[in-house]
């Protein structure tokens, strides 16, 4: 039996994104809704994200929300 995969945010594409608009935590955490503390758990790689939240994170990037997440190492 195949061991099964773990996965993580891949939060390059969030920092990315918030590099080339400009933005701070606290201003993306306002664009996206979320507290602060919300989008530092995501940015850290905490497990205390809502799978909601990345959605909505993918829908204000502009990617399919299958794309931000990375297979862990």
């Amino acid at each position: 039996m195949e061991k099964s995969k773990s996965y993580m945010i891949n939060t390059e594409i969030i920092e990315k994104y918030m590099h080339k608009h400009n933005l701070s935590i606290e201003k993306m955490a306002k664009l996206c809704g979320f507290e602060k503390e919300e989008l530092v758990f995501i940015l850290e790689n905490n497990s205390k994200y809502k799978l909601h939240q990345i959605v909505r994170l993918s829908r204000i990037i502009g990617i399919e929300y299958e794309n931000m997440f990375i297979i862990k190492k």
